[in-house]
């Protein structure tokens, strides 16, 4: 694992410029950036929005006394006759040939640019200056990335399957990707959005699936994105905070005390080193010989309310302990259960 080339020679404020003549870099702490339309993400919103009312259930939380109320079913898992959010093989048959439909045309449409198509996924990459707006607007800094996904990137994308950065009003936003990001999607978004921004050169462009990725059915060649990290420069892994890891954990009976607990399955959901897909990413990284950088730490709101710091003190020892923890053959399926 090693840093990359983007050599901090000064650490800058933020800034409105994306493109400055001077090498400046981000530092800590955040802002929304001035440069990203207060406009831009106004649809997307709306959406997330009307879809948590339209269809509660998938928004409830489960902590809360108040009764669950019934689901929808509106949209299919990859198994189209079980739903996304109740899981359960509750969608209806007339629904089912509606998926069908739109996976038969979503795969004509990306066969019929097979040769390019590694390079049109490349490039829905987006700048950091994006990513923060896209997280402000949205209020999501402490959402789950699969709340994210289902509550943002879903809803906006739902009449037309689209990629989120083939829409209309982003597309003139998406860059070729310089880095790529590799998360958990049972962890904290901010987390991943603030390792992509941290010590980051100003316009650094971070590609992220829940952009470039048709988040549906028939996304078959999307997905099949190893050669798309040789397109890239870095590829950075962003590891969230973990209650029980924080503290050095020697033994190796301890260890599995704790990973067979209600805690120790939780945060196996959360952390990269468990996670099927992760580990793919890393090993086709190391392969092709791109840089590496493992980012621990937690997007913190600071007190004035308005900007968000991203703390690495509050890990402790987890990088330590994930050292002895690694296990490729035991990590899990992007496709197992992340919800409580």
């Amino acid at each position: 694992m090693s840093s990359f080339a983007e050599s901090k020679t000064s650490l800058t404020p933020l800034s409105t410029s994306t493109t400055p003549s001077n090498s400046t870099f981000y530092r800590a702490s955040f802002a929304r950036p001035p440069s990203i339309s207060l406009d831009l993400f106004k649809d997307s919103s709306t959406a997330m929005k009307k879809g948590i009312t339209r269809n509660p259930f998938a928004h409830h939380d489960s902590s809360s006394q108040n009764p669950k109320p019934n689901c929808k079913c509106e949209y299919s898992r990859h198994k189209l006759p079980e739903c996304a959010d109740c899981q359960l093989q509750s969608i209806p048959p007339e629904q089912i040939a509606k998926e069908e439909e739109w996976i038969k045309q979503i795969q004509q449409e990306d066969a019929s640019h097979q040769d390019q198509h590694m390079a049109m996924v490349h490039a829905c990459g987006v700048t950091i200056e994006w990513l923060l707006a896209f997280t402000f607007d949205h209020n999501c800094w402490h959402r789950p990335t699969w709340w994210v996904n289902r509550h943002i990137i879903k809803e906006a994308t739902r009449h037309n399957r689209r990629r989120y950065m083939d829409l209309d009003e982003m597309k003139q936003y998406k860059r070729p990707a310089t880095v790529f990001m590799s998360h958990c999607w049972g962890a904290t978004w901010g987390d991943m959005v603030l390792a992509a921004c941290h010590g980051a050169r100003f316009g650094r462009v971070v590609w992220i699936d829940l952009f470039a990725v048709r988040q549906w059915p028939g996304n078959q060649a999307d997905i099949a994105f190893r050669n798309l990290v040789n397109k890239c420069d870095a590829f950075i892994v962003s590891v969230s905070p973990v209650h029980g890891l924080k503290e050095f954990i020697a033994s190796h009976r301890v260890r599995d005390v704790y990973f067979n607990s209600n805690k120790g399955k939780s945060a196996k959901r959360n952390l990269p080193i468990f996670r099927l897909w992760c580990n793919v990413e890393i090993t086709a990284a190391a392969y092709n010989k791109i840089p590496i950088v493992i980012k621990g730490g937690k997007a913190t709101k600071e007190d004035d309310n308005i900007t968000y710091s991203y703390d690495t003190n509050c890990i402790g020892d987890l990088m330590e302990n994930l050292t002895h923890m690694i296990d490729v053959e035991a990590s899990m399926f992007r496709s197992d259960r992340l919800r409580p």
